[in-house]
């Protein structure tokens, strides 16, 4: 199986598109996009109020409210920012249009990235890497999808 021309990488603080080409030294790869997910990397006091929220309660008979809310605040927060990362996989792979494309994200939140994507872009996925290669060099990030790719791995 040979290279995708899209690689990307993701996890909890970070995003990046690589464009890969075949040269006559074999593959070269140039960064695309690069972003800092900033709202990951902030801390909950940054975040927050002192202000409870106020939610509903049913079946009590009465008008209630209840200062709980249905999921806690960090799993909420991460679930956003799994979205938004399979947003921006969306856009780029629909701006490039690439015949395949492979990612690279941690093992536990990779699947919960690839859940938010279209089934046209999932169809396109070829590779699929849990593994954390965002701080990784791009020479040696090549060189763990082409030895993936080479042991068959998806």
């Amino acid at each position: 199986m040979k290279l995708p021309s899209l690689l990307i990488l993701a996890d909890r603080g970070h995003f990046l598109a690589y464009s890969v080409a075949s040269t006559s030294r074999g593959a070269s790869v140039k960064l695309m996009v690069s972003t800092e997910l900033t709202e990951a990397q902030e801390r909950l006091g940054e975040k927050l109020t002192d202000k409870a929220g106020s939610f509903p309660v049913v079946g009590t008979g009465v008008h209630a409210n209840s200062s709980a809310e249905r999921m806690s605040l960090s799993a909420e927060l991460e679930s956003r920012t799994f979205r938004d990362i399979a947003k921006k996989i969306e856009a780029i792979v629909n701006e490039k249009q690439p015949e395949s494309w492979a990612f690279a994200a941690p093992s536990e939140i990779n699947s919960a990235i690839l859940d938010g994507l279209g089934a046209r872009t999932h169809q396109r996925l070829i590779q699929n890497l849990r593994r954390d290669l965002t701080r990784v060099p791009p020479r040696e990030m090549l060189e763990r999808f082409t030895s993936a790719t080479s042991a068959g791995t998806r």
